[in-house]
């Protein structure tokens, strides 16, 4: 009978942290409303901004617009990952894998070889991108292959695709 009560809190458990999984909270992000006006840039195809983001959202699971347009140009790689880790995760010896797997993605956008610095802000990062890229378009298929099908948004565009 013990065995059954067990396994029954542990299965209470379980659900109850998978349904948090997909509500994460992310104290950075908190008290900010979503903002996909400050992601559109003149000089920044918007097809590099989404991918970007995309790569973000993916290696920190940022879910939908509402999450990934609260993040602001200004805000840091590192500061995000503190936000999300650093209290909870570093004093049991996590390491930074999302920001090794959110570089190594972002060198594959870029198509360079250039070392990113997780500490600039994320408008200095996606300049870089786009200069390594000289600011060619991404086809939706690239998106995909870089991003997986999680973009599930696309910056506002003009007719003939600028913003």
């Amino acid at each position: 009978m013990s065995v059954v009560i067990i396994l029954i809190a542990f299965l209470a458990t379980f659900i109850i942290a998978c349904k948090q999984t997909g509500k994460r909270r992310i104290p950075m992000l908190k008290n900010r409303q979503a903002d996909s006006d400050s992601w559109i840039f003149a000089d920044i195809d918007p097809t590099i901004t989404e991918a970007y983001l995309g790569i973000i959202a993916n290696a920190f699971m940022l879910h939908g617009p509402e999450q990934i347009f609260k993040l602001r140009p200004d805000d840091s790689l590192n500061a995000l990952y503190n936000s999300c880790y650093l209290s909870q995760w570093s004093r049991l010896g996590g390491d930074s894998l999302e920001l090794e797997i959110c570089c190594i993605d972002i060198e594959k956008l870029s198509q360079s070889d250039t070392v990113f610095d997780p500490n600039c802000s994320l408008y200095h990062l996606l300049k870089k991108i786009a200069q390594a890229r000289n600011n060619r378009p991404l086809s939706d298929q690239e998106i995909t292959t870089l991003c997986g099908a999680s973009v599930a948004f696309k910056m506002s565009r003009a007719p003939d695709g600028r913003p």
